[in-house]
């Protein structure tokens, strides 16, 4: 007998906007007029819980509104050094040497060669990859929420045959 999957309520995307103009535009999408620059601050948020048999939570609107709202009244540079600060103190805590040394060729120059790159080149590139992947992980799974799951760009479903779900298996 199948597993019973039942859908999750999703609050994917909260906006506000400060002192512009906007309006929604047709399929979706976000049209600002007379502004010279504009900042959107976007949060996303589940009400997904791991606690059988519902799998729900609280919701969570108000949760992402505050968050909202909090970044709304914080300045771009005090938002920005925050998030560097944050994220360096979990990829700080590993480094990788090879040996690489910095091309002089672009990085997507040196991918297309990597198998004819020299050591050097080739160490750089395995190294930068490394630190990828790390910033990637830590991007996608923050303490206090759910882990990486099995989700990924190459996927265009919401509902694949593996769920997107986490579990223990030969991998883990």
């Amino acid at each position: 007998m199948g597993e019973q999957r039942q859908s999750k309520r999703l609050d994917p995307m909260s906006t506000r906007n400060t002192d512009w103009f906007w309006e929604e535009a047709a399929e979706g999408r976000l049209s600002i007029a007379r502004a010279d620059a504009a900042t959107i601050y976007v949060t996303a948020g589940t009400d997904y819980a791991p606690s059988y048999p519902s799998y729900r939570g609280d919701d969570p609107s108000p949760r992402l509104a505050a968050l909202i709202d909090a970044a709304s009244t914080t300045s771009l540079d005090e938002l920005r050094q925050a998030h560097v600060a944050h994220v360096r103190a979990q990829l700080d805590r590993v480094s990788l040497d090879l040996g690489g040394s910095v091309p002089s060729a672009p990085t997507d120059a040196v991918r297309r060669g990597y198998a004819d790159a020299d050591a050097g080149a080739a160490r750089w590139m395995e190294e930068t990859l490394f630190a990828y992947g790390r910033y990637l992980l830590v991007s996608s799974s923050q303490p206090g929420g759910l882990p990486a799951n099995l989700q990924g760009v190459w996927n265009d479903s919401t509902s694949p045959p593996w769920h997107c779900d986490y579990h223990t298996n030969i991998n883990a």
